[in-house]
């Protein structure tokens, strides 16, 4: 709908708006799987699953069943939150934008501060502030080797679930994983998951040998 759509991509207002609306918009939307499968649909959701699980809530179908107050109260939460954020970000843009001029030389040292009084006031416990230190290092490693952080947190959060489970179908299977491919369901979960595993690392292989076979034509 805009009038200069050739202009998207230079900076101009109405595409920066596009892809910020569009940003938002994705949030909500991750909220679907996380609540009704368990799954987190993008970064944003992964940290508030991994919020949740740590404050005891069943996330999956079981949710509408065990905990109803809390999938209202969600919806009507998201609802009022999303009504207000229009005001307030209205309110206080031109000051987030003031923040954001701050050189990170002073910016970043109020950062570092104020995360190691709150691990610290905590629990009072000089091993929280540790911990904080050795996950900022782990989380500058996978910033510096360009890994997904959200993956990291999909790893913590769902790791300890998908091993109780596999272990669970291990049992019932009787120690045989070829019985464990018997139901044609399973046999196709497990091909799919053994299969998303394992392009990570098979789809460069691929792409060098198309390239290098384009290239030997040439």
């Amino acid at each position: 709908m805009s009038k200069y759509p050739e202009k998207f991509g230079t900076g101009i207002i109405d595409g920066v708006a596009a892809s910020e609306t569009a940003n938002n918009a994705a949030t909500g939307g991750a909220m679907v799987p996380l609540l009704s499968l368990g799954i987190p649909g993008g970064n944003a959701a992964a940290v508030m699953m991994s919020a949740l699980v740590l404050k005891g809530v069943q996330l999956g179908p079981l949710l509408l069943i065990n905990q109803p107050t809390y999938l209202s109260a969600t919806f009507v939460s998201m609802i009022i939150s999303n009504i207000v954020m229009v005001f307030v970000a209205i309110a206080i843009a031109k000051v987030f934008a003031q923040i954001l001029s701050v050189p990170y030389s002073i910016l970043g040292p109020i950062i570092v501060m104020l995360a190691i009084i709150g691990s610290y006031a905590t629990s009072m416990s000089i091993m929280d502030v540790k911990i904080m230190a050795i996950a900022g290092i782990a989380g500058l490693l996978f910033s510096v080797l360009k890994f997904n952080s959200a993956a990291l947190i999909l790893g913590l959060v769902l790791g300890r679930i998908c091993e109780g489970n596999f272990g669970r179908a291990y049992t019932m299977s009787r120690g045989s994983i070829v019985r464990m491919f018997s139901s044609p369901i399973s046999a196709i979960l497990m091909i799919v998951c053994i299969g998303a595993l394992l392009y990570p690392i098979v789809a460069p292989l691929f792409k060098k040998k198309k390239s290098g076979g384009a290239e030997q034509k040439a």
